[in-house]
């Protein structure tokens, strides 16, 4: 377990890194928080407080901060009202990933943004993603996920910890399993 613990903090040193530059008085917003909302965050947002698979059957955390139920497709917040928005893991499940990105942009000077690459879709396919997203030339492509349901890998991540502990440190060190991006007034860039 201190292995697991290990690996998930160098996950979070580049988010962290890029929070920390944040004033105190900067507003933060964790869109679709679920059960691991981002410490930094003042107001987090989830589109349910049910337990269900979106969210692997764990219960919301809201650690004493407010909480919006919301839509990421129509978040209730003034342009620019935030200085940072974090987002992860959620824009494939959602109908219209280019609108959620959209607002995300719209409410947030700066953030970050992760979701599945085309090969953890095809590893991990869940049956909630609606869409496997892909960057090219700049640009974000989203496809319907079609995929087929693969259960050898969920089997061998759920069964076998070392598995999951080397697919976190592969993925920390490649992006093979998550895109992860900032972005800002300019645009979208690797984080």
């Amino acid at each position: 377990m201190r292995m697991r613990t290990l690996l998930m903090s160098i996950l979070e040193h580049k988010r962290t890194r890029f929070l920390s530059r944040l004033d105190g008085k900067d507003l933060v917003l964790d869109v679709g928080s679920g059960s691991k909302p981002l410490p930094r965050a003042n107001i987090l947002c989830d589109l349910s407080l049910r337990y269900d698979a979106e969210r692997s059957d764990r219960p919301l955390k809201i650690n004493g901060k407010p909480l919006i139920v919301c839509d990421i497709q129509h978040l209730p917040f003034r342009d620019k009202q935030f200085a940072f928005v974090n987002c992860t893991a959620v824009l494939e499940h959602t109908k219209r990933p280019s609108r959620a990105i959209e607002e995300l942009r719209r409410v947030a000077k700066r953030g970050y943004v992760t979701f599945p690459t085309f090969l953890c879709e095809v590893m991990y396919r869940q049956s909630f993603h609606r869409y496997v997203i892909r960057r090219k030339s700049g640009k974000f492509v989203f496809q319907p996920n079609t995929l087929p349901y693969c259960t050898f890998f969920h089997a061998a991540s759920n069964r076998i910890v070392m598995w999951r502990l080397i697919q976190i440190a592969i993925n920390e060190m490649t992006s093979v399993f998550t895109t992860k991006l900032f972005f800002d007034d300019q645009g979208f860039y690797s984080a």
